[in-house]
């Protein structure tokens, strides 16, 4: 196509049948043929460590003294590793060579922005959890004066210890959070978790 030359290379091609090509009377196009390749290899293993990268990645779950239900930490190194990468697929994204990958690299955007919304809001909904478990659980005076919103609360306590003991059985982070009704369980769990955090507001 740039040189208007047509060959194809195999083990018998000779030194003197490539000379017979004129190839190197197109330099300029040949070097910008081999310029584009090299820059489309460096991308394409960007990507592919990115990729073996996430298949190691998983959330960690420990079970603290006293406690006979897991909870989830994030390794530092995810929080730092998810804000790379995606610093790396946004310049891809504008990067003239990448088009051959642009499919590659948005399918990578919308799949770490999906982990990031899912980290978010596990978090969340874990701390709103354990800070109003004791509260809700073992005050008496709490289950005497807030007893529709403490028997909320025991439900929400069982799906939490539920949900939390089940992911640990999905220990891949992009498996868990692509996992069926997780992020709308999540949701549910945040705004009945909300409405007991108003009733207790309202109560102290």
């Amino acid at each position: 196509e740039y040189t208007g030359v047509r060959f194809t290379v195999h083990d018998e091609m000779s030194l003197a049948r490539l000379l017979s090509l004129k190839l190197h009377e197109c330099v300029d196009q040949v070097e910008q043929i081999v310029d584009k390749a090299a820059k489309q290899a460096q991308i394409s293993r960007q990507l592919h460590e990115m990729q073996c990268a996430w298949k190691e990645f998983a959330f960690e779950f420990v079970v603290e003294a006293e406690q006979d239900f897991p909870t989830f930490k994030i390794p530092e190194i995810l929080v730092a590793t998810i804000e790379e990468h995606q610093v790396m697929l946004q310049n891809l994204s504008t990067n003239r060579f990448s088009s051959i990958y642009a499919g590659d690299v948005h399918c990578w955007l919308r799949i770490l922005a999906k982990v990031e919304l899912m980290m978010t809001l596990l978090g969340d909904v874990q701390h709103t959890w354990l800070y109003l478990k004791d509260l809700f659980l073992c005050s008496a005076d709490i289950k005497q004066q807030l007893p529709r919103e403490q028997k909320q609360f025991e439900q929400i306590d069982v799906e939490m210890r539920q949900l939390l003991c089940a992911a640990q059985l999905t220990p891949n982070i992009i498996d868990l959070c692509f996992c069926d009704r997780l992020e709308e369980h999540l949701t549910e769990l945040q705004a009945e978790l909300v409405l007991c955090q108003k009733a207790l507001d309202g109560y102290l």
